[in-house]
């Protein structure tokens, strides 16, 4: 049950559901499909906050060479067992889908002293219909998981239709 961490420009993001998706480095205990993934902004200080929880949906290795100075600029998702290179278009849509507002920022924020080490980590991305229920026993934010609801505070599993 991984805990992702987000600074202050994507954590309002994550809040709010307009970002459903993440790249991070590889760990030591790599992320995978189906994963209870918790969602924090501040992990670790004072003040953490709980943005929310998800399960992950979808899981790729991604591999990138981001200096700024490299034209072409290389990003290569693991699809269905094979290496893709990302197109200008498809390059964007991850960008934007990741947070940032331009493929520039993308690349900055990825190797912000411009190295010439590739990046090698995990494309994670959670439905756009989570949405939180509340728990009937204690009143904490529960999980989805099909028809089922669990609460990761208490434990407290319950069936309900429509989900």
């Amino acid at each position: 049950m991984p805990a992702l961490n987000y600074s202050d420009q994507f954590a309002p993001k994550v809040e709010s559901g307009d970002k459903r998706q993440t790249i991070r480095a590889l760990r030591k205990r790599p992320i995978k499909t189906g994963d209870i993934l918790y969602h924090f902004h501040g992990l670790r200080h004072p003040g953490c906050r709980r943005l929310g929880y998800s399960i992950a949906e979808e899981v790729m290795p991604i591999k990138m060479h981001a200096r700024l100075l490299t034209v072409p600029r290389r990003v290569v998702v693991k699809c269905d067992g094979e290496w893709r290179r990302l197109g200008p278009r498809t390059l964007f849509e991850l960008a934007e889908d990741d947070g940032f507002d331009s493929v520039d920022a993308f690349f900055a924020w990825f190797n912000p002293g411009n190295g010439s080490q590739a990046f090698r980590g995990q494309l994670i991305r959670w439905p756009k219909s989570w949405t939180p229920a509340t728990c009937p026993q204690c009143g904490d934010t529960s999980i989805p998981t099909g028809g089922l609801l669990w609460c990761t505070s208490c434990d407290h599993r319950w069936h309900v239709e429509g989900i």
